[in-house]
């Protein structure tokens, strides 16, 4: 689960996070630093890591699986968001397609929502349907060059059908742009959720990123700022709120009796560091400030725990990426993880 929202999950510990299992035979499906992102050209969505899928021209699918976050019963309504990267490097021959995300109500099986890229013509579309039999809902990203290279992000709305008038209906949202509307389906109960490439077509190729899934009971919305932010509300378990040398302020305030935010100076995982700043509360709804501004030299990593939502709030003063060519220039510098740890 996640805390803010039913569930959210952006890979910034470099694993599968919240995902239950992962299914990836042909091993396509890794969660790559920055640092080794520069060498393709490319840059998370933000943070310091992403979840990749490298297709490499067979038809096996590599896709992760999460079984609790996205349950919803009849009559209810589930509101998906992600941030998707298509590689440079994608080639799709005329009317391949795959799905990049579904829902199902039973495992590897019966999909009651799917979404997906199908090329038609030297189009690059983005589809949406109940299952990837069909194409119901259509929208253009660009050309085979126009469409690549670019993260878009992704909203789908699913209203599940009641369990008798075929009710469902699905909308969907690319860069904040409508498809059109999905009705008069017929679905069961969701009971997980898959995203990566599914049912690839022989022959297509390339790169693809994940970034920040998320799921609630409300529209989640696009994030209007990608670089720059003065202001950011870091509500996943791990996060990197700046990757590079930076200065902050921050606080939070939580609904429980134990919140507990660590920041450590680092734009990896830390394993051996002690935090660079440490909040934490003892009473309900307590407001936490940091008080003073903080200083780091490498990225701001931080770890939220607590039974009840923290919610942390940074205010960025000077640092962090403000540029996919600033990621790239400094993945490129410094080449892996800092800081490195040396052992005695």
């Amino acid at each position: 689960m996640g805390f803010a929202w039913l569930f959210e999950e952006n890979f910034e510990d470099g694993t599968k996070g919240l995902f239950n299992t992962e299914t990836d035979t042909a091993s396509i499906l890794d969660f790559p630093h920055y640092t080794e992102l520069a060498r393709q050209g490319m840059a998370p969505y933000q943070g310091a890591y992403a979840c990749r899928v490298r297709l490499n021209g067979g038809t096996t699918s590599g896709y992760l699986i999460e079984s609790d976050g996205f349950d919803t019963s009849a009559a209810g309504t589930i509101f998906v968001r992600f941030n998707m990267y298509l590689g440079k490097d994608l080639v799709m021959a005329d009317t391949d397609k795959f799905t990049i995300f579904d829902l199902e109500s039973t495992l590897n099986t019966t999909s009651e929502v799917a979404c997906g890229l199908i090329r038609s013509g030297t189009a690059i579309n983005f589809w949406m349907s109940e299952t990837a039999a069909t194409t119901t809902s259509v929208l253009t990203l660009g050309t085979t060059t126009t469409a690549l290279g670019k993260w878009y992000q992704v909203e789908l709305k699913a209203l599940i059908d009641s369990g008798g008038p075929n009710d469902g209906t699905l909308d969907g949202w690319v860069n904040g742009t409508p498809l059109t509307q999905i009705t008069a389906l017929d679905q069961a109960a969701i009971v997980n959720a898959r995203i990566g490439a599914i049912g690839v077509d022989a022959g297509t190729s390339g790169t693809l990123l994940f970034h920040r899934v998320m799921a609630d009971d409300a529209r989640i919305f696009p994030e209007i700022v990608r670089f720059g932010a003065l202001n950011y509300r870091s509500t996943a378990l791990n996060n990197h709120v700046l990757v590079g040398p930076g200065k902050f302020a921050m606080g939070f305030t939580s609904g429980g009796t134990d919140g507990v935010a660590s920041v450590y100076d680092t734009d990896g995982v830390p394993s051996e560091l002690t935090p660079a700043v440490k909040l934490r509360n003892v009473t309900a709804l307590e407001s936490v400030p940091g008080h003073d501004i903080f200083e780091v030299q490498h990225g701001a990593y931080v770890v939220i725990s607590g039974t009840t939502a923290p919610d942390v709030y940074f205010s960025i003063e000077s640092g962090g990426m403000l540029s996919e060519a600033g990621y790239v220039n400094r993945g490129l510098k410094t080449k892996s993880v800092q800081p490195q740890l040396r052992s005695n």
